[in-house]
């Protein structure tokens, strides 16, 4: 999927993240308890929704899309501040090269 579909298409999934996301909280003594598999398993959701966010770059505007696995952010430009930097990291004994947004150091 290239940065251009992506900031110029909807998700249809993106409605029903944002209702998965509305977790009510739990009280002591009532249910449902942290312990319920319903309610762990929402917790679960959200937390790897969190752990998957794709940057993409695009050419038009700047957009977020929530889907049912994951958070794409496209921007149209690097913000200020930050760059690209190639990184080189094993994965099951092999050597891997992603470009990840970094940063700069402060000074």
């Amino acid at each position: 999927m290239d940065g251009e579909y992506l900031a110029n298409e909807k998700s249809e999934s993106q409605g029903a993240l944002m209702a998965a996301w509305d977790i009510q909280e739990v009280e002591k003594g009532k249910r449902p308890t942290l312990l319920e598999t319903q309610k762990a398993n929402e917790l679960i959701k959200a937390i790897n929704t969190l752990g998957n966010i794709t940057l993409n770059r695009t050419l038009s505007t700047n957009e977020v899309q929530y889907l049912a696995d994951g958070i794409i952010i496209s921007v149209s430009k690097v913000p200020d501040g930050f760059f690209e930097k190639e990184v080189e990291i094993c994965e099951g004994g092999e050597v891997k090269t992603y470009v990840m947004l970094v940063r700069g150091p402060i000074e």
